[in-house]
């Protein structure tokens, strides 16, 4: 089999490692996603630190696979937090702006870049920025093209990681032996030009946890 070095959000969840400590396949390299349920949690903590505080959040994600604990992981949190959470599916083609604007959010957390929000990412964040929706998006670009938050894994050191599985495994290791990483950095970016056109405020504290602003 041909060795394959990858960065994949839940490698054992799609049948392509056994374990991350032992992948046992042909494939090795770094879990996308750290702690992903926990991760999703800490996405609607953050948010929920904006002031005015959101009281309706839509959360979109295809939910399936290993979607089911990352949706209780959501709901405890959310219930923690005094929020009320709809959830969105963004499988197939249907009009996600459509189903929102019924939903009437204040606020909008996009668990993954999947096919559908990436295509239509711009269009997602022009709704949002409209309606007055703070978003958290999952890529620090999508910041840069006008979401308010992301907090995510730094995906740039994974890919530089990735490159230290490419040597070990070039020099005759084998994929199967090699453990799946989870990533130990995450970052929080933040758009204060976003902020201003939502009439929202982000709190000193949590603009001094930021690692990137754009202003």
């Amino acid at each position: 089999m041909v060795p394959i070095v990858a960065s994949h959000g839940h490698p054992v969840e799609a049948g392509l490692a056994a374990s991350l400590a032992r992948p046992g396949g042909n494939l090795t390299g770094i879990a996308g996603t750290a702690g992903v349920e926990q991760l999703a949690a800490k996405r609607l903590e953050i948010l929920s630190q904006i002031k005015p505080k959101p009281s309706r959040v839509a959360v979109l994600a295809a939910w399936s696979g290993a979607a089911s604990p990352v949706r209780a992981e959501l709901d405890r949190a959310a219930r923690a937090l005094g929020l009320a959470i709809d959830y969105v599916s963004v499988i197939g083609d249907g009009d996600i702006e459509s189903t929102l604007a019924a939903l009437r959010p204040n606020a909008m957390i996009v668990l993954r870049a999947t096919g559908p929000v990436y295509l239509r990412r711009r269009q997602l964040i022009e709704w949002a920025v409209q309606h007055r929706v703070a978003t958290l998006f999952p890529l620090s670009v999508n910041v840069q093209e006008g979401a308010l938050m992301s907090y995510s894994p730094d995906y740039a050191a994974v890919f530089r990681r990735l490159a230290t599985y490419v040597d070990k495994v070039l020099k005759g290791a084998n994929p199967s032996d090699i453990p799946i990483e989870q990533p130990t950095k995450l970052e929080l970016v933040v758009n204060l030009k976003t902020a201003k056109a939502l009439g929202v405020t982000i709190p000193p504290p949590l603009l001094l946890r930021a690692d990137h602003v754009i202003e």
